[in-house]
């Protein structure tokens, strides 16, 4: 008896990677394709964005607004001013 709930174990496993390996290639074919609609420059200076740069690749910043379709790419300058911006309006809004 106890071989028969180890085969069902070994058949549920596999059925739970294969099912896991599915979602993963479909999640990574999702990100390939925003990927494509990654601008070549920054939304807000337009700084020119190289994707075979490495140093680029790892320091700016993207957004993806997926109800909206929208990738958008900022350069660490503009990210830097962005983030600084809210901070101060969140301690502005704490301090009234």
């Amino acid at each position: 008896m106890a071989s028969g709930a180890q085969v069902n174990r070994k058949q549920r496993r596999a059925r739970d990677r294969a099912l896991k390996k599915q979602r993963s290639k479909a999640d990574f074919e999702e990100k390939l394709g925003l990927f494509e609609k990654l601008e070549d420059e920054c939304l807000s200076c337009q700084k020119p964005f190289d994707k075979k740069d490495k140093k680029m690749v790892t320091t700016w910043n993207v957004v993806v607004r997926e109800k909206e379709n929208k990738v958008n790419l900022y350069c660490p300058d503009c990210w830097s001013i962005a983030t600084k911006v809210i901070k101060d309006f969140q301690q502005g809004k704490q301090n009234d």
